[in-house]
């Protein structure tokens, strides 16, 4: 059986708090707090292998519990959401390297932060290399085109994964519609998410 993950979820929205709640409660022990100040005490409490974290909080910021967190768990896996685009906010996740989201975020997203968390649990440093080696071999990726899906399997969002390999969208564009047609996704976020399962399965 695989090891419980622990979220702890820092939303002031009540409701919101409570849909992500039932979401992550299918991968895991869920807690939910409102403030920073709650959430630290969480932290100081608790283990905790991801954090999903609200941008805006009565007392402080989203950043404000990743860094408390990150004191105590460098490692620790963490997914931001954002009622707004803030380039500000988006280069400190992007330096951060944590996964950024903008509200309502689409379930897929949530489930694949889910499945990514358990992942990394479960698996050493080494098993997204493994993940990668399968399928590079089965799909005959282009270095490329592993390039884009390691970076997809890690949560990050198409404009930054063109920034970071260097390339404009258009050709990023292109890379994953290449990608796709060899692996017989529908899209980028598909492959990703079975690339995950395959690897929680322990099937590569």
């Amino acid at each position: 059986m695989s090891p419980e993950l622990a979220f702890l979820i820092v939303e002031d929205e009540r409701l919101v708090g409570l849909a992500l709640s039932r979401m992550f409660e299918a991968y895991g022990r869920v807690e939910v707090v409102s403030t920073l100040s709650d959430a630290r005490r969480a932290l100081d409490d608790g283990r905790f292998d991801a954090l999903i974290v609200d941008v805006k909080l009565p007392d402080g910021t989203g950043f404000d519990v990743l860094d408390y967190a990150r004191q105590r768990s460098p490692d620790i896996d963490a997914l931001v959401l954002s009622g707004g685009v803030d380039a500000s906010r988006l280069s400190r996740a992007y330096t951060l390297g944590v996964t950024y989201l903008m509200k309502p975020a689409q379930m897929t997203h949530l489930q694949h932060f889910a499945m990514r968390a358990r992942a990394r649990r479960l698996k050493n440093n080494d098993w997204l290399r493994g993940v990668l080696g399968a399928w590079v071999a089965r799909y005959s990726l282009t270095p490329a085109e592993e390039q884009v899906l390691a970076l997809a399997i890690d949560g990050r969002p198409r404009l930054e994964i063109a920034e970071r390999r260097d390339v404009t969208l258009s050709t990023l564009k292109k890379q994953v519609q290449s990608l796709i047609a060899k692996t017989g996704d529908s899209s980028l976020e598909s492959a990703a998410n079975r690339a995950l399962r395959a690897a929680l399965d322990g099937k590569g």
